[in-house]
């Protein structure tokens, strides 16, 4: 890789395609811990999220289980895969068993 090139995760929104390449000077951040490097607009956002890996920070938990997860897609995935539900269904389901726990 050239020294003007960068891995980009997210590039696909940006010139240059699928390629994760972008070549030249663009706004960028990277993570501190292990370098990747967010690019565009919503590169703050991503960089923020990807964090949570590192922190091992999880603020989304089941409201059926034990389950917790570090992005919200990452719990409306478990929901769906493992409780067979759908987010609309979900808040109910909570609401009901918080209901009847009290």
């Amino acid at each position: 890789m050239a020294p003007e090139e960068v891995a980009v995760d997210g590039a696909e929104d940006l010139v240059g395609g699928s390629s994760g390449i972008i070549i030249g000077a663009m706004a960028a951040s990277s993570c501190q811990v292990c370098g990747k490097v967010f690019q565009g607009t919503k590169r703050k956002y991503r960089l923020e999220r990807h964090m949570a890996i590192h922190t091992g920070e999880k603020p989304y938990s089941c409201p059926m289980c034990d389950y917790r997860a570090n992005q919200k897609e990452h719990l409306s995935r478990h929901i769906r895969n493992l409780h067979r539900l759908q987010s609309s269904q979900v808040h109910s389901s909570a609401h009901h068993a918080h209901a009847a726990a009290t």
